[in-house]
């Protein structure tokens, strides 16, 4: 097993030395924001008010290459993990037909831009124990959380649970933002705008 991995990691050595272009990839957040395996999972389930896509050159360490163009863009408040990973892919693709020819005549490389080391986030793959609602917490810490995962959970395959009041279980599929009841300040998204 551990020599397939070698290969593989060879192999992808060449493939990166053997292209004069370098290899691009899209990103579907703002590098060095949520590197990793599920980057607008979390960021949905942070609550960001801004996300977008990069796209960057590959290295050998994880979405760690140089960013040569980047789209912001501020989610809806409602929009579910699979809407927001389609869109932002949309965009992505027409930022890359926009870089390609510099890409391939290998301007492009000047232009890319190293990712700071220091705001790096890291975007882990979402557990099915992380899918499971703890009712003690904020109501917008729960919509965040329903929007984030899909309907069936990427891990396991199986419909995304959550523990209900009570001994049941519900499966949830959608979630809409909380309104507060609050008279003051409290944080919540109806008052920080």
């Amino acid at each position: 097993m551990r020599m397939g991995a070698d290969r593989k990691l060879s192999s992808h050595k060449r493939a990166c030395v053997a292209s004069n272009a370098g290899t691009l990839n899209i990103h579907p957040s703002l590098l060095p924001q949520f590197r990793g395996a599920a980057p607008v999972q979390r960021a949905l389930e942070a609550g960001v008010a801004e996300t977008g896509v990069s796209v960057a050159y590959t290295v050998l360490a994880c979405d760690a290459g140089p960013v040569l163009a980047a789209e912001r863009m501020s989610p809806e408040d409602d929009i579910q993990h699979p809407q927001l990973l389609t869109e932002l892919f949309r965009r992505g693709t027409e930022l890359l037909l926009k870089e390609l020819p510099g890409a391939l005549d290998g301007s492009a490389v000047q232009r890319a831009v190293p990712q700071d080391e220091s705001g790096v986030t890291h975007a882990d793959k979402v557990s099915a124990e992380e899918a499971l609602l703890d009712f003690s917490q904020p109501a917008l810490t729960l919509h965040n959380k329903v929007r984030s995962c899909p309907p069936g959970l990427v891990t396991a395959g199986s419909p995304t649970r959550f523990v209900g009041l009570g001994l049941r279980r519900r499966l949830l599929l959608r979630a809409q933002s909380p309104v507060c009841f609050t008279s003051g300040w409290c944080g919540c998204r109806y008052h920080r705008r």
